[in-house]
């Protein structure tokens, strides 16, 4: 049975389709996002990573690039979860443009929230 994690509060996640790359270690995995909140984003990639691994997290939309640090936070069912370690309030700032942008063009417009686990 696998062990339960104990409940945090997690922050309203946006659907969001957008093409990433992380680099740890001097190795570059691709992916695609799942979702994406203030606080991190959920991805599918073509490698592995283990909890913990920290590195530069490239997220592209509409033709604009965002970096920024960030941590593996966990690895779940092939999905793996990103924490942002944002160094100035300017990239907490440009992560709340993208969420917002995502919220207008996305045809329902509506934030969902993932139940933990």
């Amino acid at each position: 049975m696998p062990e339960a994690r104990p409940f945090h509060f997690r922050p309203y996640r946006v659907e969001a389709r957008l093409a990433l790359e992380f680099t740890c270690g001097g190795v570059k995995l691709q992916g695609v996002s799942r979702d994406i909140s203030c606080n991190g984003v959920r991805a599918i990639l073509n490698g592995k990573l283990a909890i913990g691994d920290r590195g530069l997290l490239m997220i592209h939309s509409d033709r604009k690039c965002l970096e920024l640090h960030a941590r593996v936070k966990y690895i779940d069912q092939g999905e793996t979860a990103f924490t942002f370690s944002f160094d100035s309030p300017w990239e907490r700032d440009r992560v709340t443009d993208l969420i917002k942008r995502i919220q207008r063009t996305s045809s329902s417009g509506n934030a969902i929230r993932k139940s933990p686990g």
